[in-house]
C-alpha cells in the first residue's frame, strides 16, 4: 500500500479570518498549490484510489481538485483532526492490501504519525 500524507495547502491567514476556524478556506496561493498537488498525484505510477481528509474545509479543499478530476469522493474523517489520540488516527489508516491512498491533515498530526512509526 502506498500512502501519500499531505499537509493542507495555505489557507486564509487566521488574522484575516473572522469565522470558525473549521471553515477557514484556502487562500489564492493555497488553491494554486492544491491544483499543483492534483497534477503531481495524477502523474504517480500508482495514483491514489481513495482520499481521506480531516474535517477542516482547508484540508478538503486541498484534495478537491484531484478528487474532482478523478471522480473519487473525499472521505472526511474527524480522526485526522488536531488533538485526536493516535489510536483514533490509526483506525482510519488504510489496510496494507489497499491501493494507494492520500490523506490530508495538519502538520502536528503528520509529525505525530511520523514519530509513531519512527520515520
Amino acid at each position: 500500500m502506498k500512502l501519500f500524507v499531505v499537509r493542507h495547502a495555505r489557507s486564509v491567514p487566521r488574522g484575516e479570518w473572522e469565522g470558525p476556524d473549521e471553515l477557514r478556506a484556502l487562500s489564492q496561493r493555497g488553491r494554486q498549490d492544491a491544483e499543483a498537488l492534483a497534477r503531481a498525484l495524477a502523474e504517480e505510477d500508482e495514483a491514489p484510489t481513495r482520499i481521506l481528509s480531516a474535517t477542516p474545509l482547508r484540508c478538503q479543499e486541498t484534495l478537491a481538485p484531484f478528487a474532482a478530476a478523478h471522480g473519487i469522493p473525499i472521505q472526511v474523517a474527524d480522526r485526522l483532526d488536531r488533538g485526536e489520540p493516535m489510536q483514533r488516527l490509526l483506525e482510519v489508516m488504510p489496510d496494507p492490501e489497499e491501493g494507494p491512498v492520500v490523506l490530508c491533515t495538519h502538520a502536528d498530526v503528520i509529525g505525530n504519525l511520523l514519530d509513531f512509526f519512527e520515520l
